[in-house]
C-alpha cells in the first residue's frame, strides 16, 4: 500500500476488485485487489495503458461504482463503501473528456454543480465566480461553452470538480489532447491545489508529467498493481531504467513492467 509517513490519509483503500459481465458470457476483470492510500498535500500518479483499470478505480473511489464485496474504502475517515454519497461529497472528479453542455455558460454550469452539493443558490454563484476567476476564466465565464477552446473547457471542468471544495481530487488524464501551454498551466494548477492541502490522484500516460508532479507512483497492468513507491523506488525495480533518471527512467521502467505481462 502506498503510504506517506506522518500525514493523515484522506483516502485509504484495500482489496478493491471489480469485474464486469462480458458480452456473450463470462467476466472482464477490471481491478484485482488494489490497495492505496493518499495523504493531504500529496500527488499520487497512477500509470497504466488503456484498459488497465484506472477509470474504474476512480469511479469506485468517488462513489460512482461499487467495488466487489470485501473491499475497504474510507474517504476522510468515512466508510465510502457503505455510504458512497459521502465519498462523492468529498471528491472532485475531472475526466479526460468532460461532458460540458455547449449552450451553457461556465458560471451557470459550475454554480449548478455547487447547488447539487447542497449550497444555496447565491452562495453557489459566488463560489463559481471565485473559482472561475482563480483559474483565469473571469472574462469568459458568461460565454457559451461551445465558444471556448479545448484548454478553456478543461479549465471549466476543473472548476466544476472544485465547485464543492473537495478534499480529494481525482484527475483522469486531464492534460490529454491539450496544447503545450494549456497542459503546462493545468500541471501548475494541480501542483497548486496539492500545496493548498488537497490529496490528488492523477491518472496519466505522460512520464514527464508523472515525474514532475507526483510524490509517489502506482503502475497498473491488467487491473493489478505491478509497482508502487517513489519515482526512484519504482525505477529501481527495472533493469531497463538503470543509468537513466527522471521521466526517461520512469518511461523505461513502465515499458519493461508492461512487457513482462504481455
Amino acid at each position: 500500500m502506498i503510504h506517506a509517513p506522518g500525514l493523515p490519509h484522506m483516502i485509504e483503500a484495500s482489496g478493491i476488485s471489480k469485474a464486469y459481465p462480458r458480452h456473450g458470457g463470462g467476466l472482464l476483470r477490471a481491478l484485482h485487489d488494489v490497495s492505496l492510500a493518499a495523504s493531504a498535500g500529496k500527488v499520487i500518479g497512477i500509470l497504466g495503458p488503456n484498459g488497465a483499470g484506472k477509470t474504474t478505480l476512480f469511479r469506485i473511489l468517488c462513489g460512482l461504482v461499487a467495488p466487489e464485496p470485501g473491499a475497504c474504502l474510507t474517504i476522510m475517515g468515512q466508510d465510502a463503501v457503505s455510504h458512497p454519497a459521502a465519498a462523492r461529497a468529498r471528491c472532485g472528479l475531472l475526466t479526460q473528456q468532460p461532458d460540458l453542455p455547449p449552450r451553457a455558460t461556465p458560471i451557470w454550469h459550475v454554480s449548478l454543480m455547487a447547488t447539487l452539493h447542497g449550497m444555496e443558490r447565491l452562495e453557489a454563484v459566488r463560489r463559481a465566480e471565485r473559482i472561475l476567476e482563480e483559474i483565469g476564466l473571469g472574462d469568459l465565464m458568461r460565454q457559451p461553452m461551445a465558444t471556448l477552446s479545448k484548454g478553456n473547457r478543461q479549465r471549466v471542468a476543473l472548476a466544476r470538480a472544485l465547485a464543492h471544495s473537495p478534499d480529494v481530487l481525482l484527475l483522469d488524464e486531464p492534460t490529454a489532447g491539450l496544447d503545450i501551454a494549456a497542459a503546462a498551466w493545468l500541471r501548475a494548477e494541480i501542483a497548486r491545489r496539492a500545496a493548498a492541502g488537497c490529496a490528488v490522484l492523477l491518472a496519466t500516460h505522460n512520464p514527464l508529467e508523472a515525474a514532475q508532479l507526483c510524490d509517489r507512483i502506482l503502475i497498473l497492468r491488467r487491473g493489478r498493481i505491478v509497482a508502487q513507491g517513489t519515482l526512484e523506488a519504482v525505477c529501481r525495480q527495472s533493469r531497463a531504467a538503470a543509468g537513466l533518471a527522471g521521466a526517461a527512467a520512469l518511461e523505461a521502467a513502465y515499458l519493461e513492467l508492461q512487457e513482462e505481462g504481455a
